[in-house]
């Protein structure tokens, strides 16, 4: 899956999913077993009750992230923006091999940002370019 593709997928999900703002609210006195407020509810914009009964941690993240995600979105296409190959060939008037720069870094292509960004969407890690889970023996780095 390319970085569009996973920027898309995500924009897809949030025009189906309820309006932001999502809002958690601890009801109830009592905590249960694990700390959290007994009967928490998430609701959408509208005041409507989505989901019942989320633990504290839960329903926090998942509203937090129903108006941070858009906003990380944005950020990660404003960088990609600015990140794009100029393509050195034939087509234009380079007489050497043809070869792509970043016209921000104005190094090889695709640039640390580009790699670094492709790299961890795909899971994996940029230190060793592994996807599988596993890392190069001398790379040291977790997922």
């Amino acid at each position: 899956m390319t970085t569009a593709d996973w920027i898309k997928r995500r924009r897809e999900l949030l025009d189906a999913a309820s309006p932001a703002p999502l809002h958690f609210q601890r009801w109830g006195g009592q905590k249960n077993q694990n700390g959290d407020y007994a009967e928490s509810i998430l609701f959408d914009a509208r005041g409507e009750p989505l989901v019942y009964e989320l633990s504290d941690v839960e329903g926090e993240l998942i509203a937090d992230a129903r108006s941070s995600l858009p906003l990380a979105l944005d950020a990660l296409e404003a960088v990609l923006a600015r990140h794009q190959p100029i393509e050195h060939g034939p087509n234009t008037g380079w007489v050497g091999e043809p070869w792509d720069e970043c016209r921000t870094c104005l190094g090889e292509w695709p640039c640390a940002t580009v790699d670094a960004i492709e790299t961890a969407l795909a899971g994996g890690c940029r230190e060793c370019r592994q996807t599988d889970g596993h890392h190069k023996l001398d790379c040291g780095r977790r997922f």
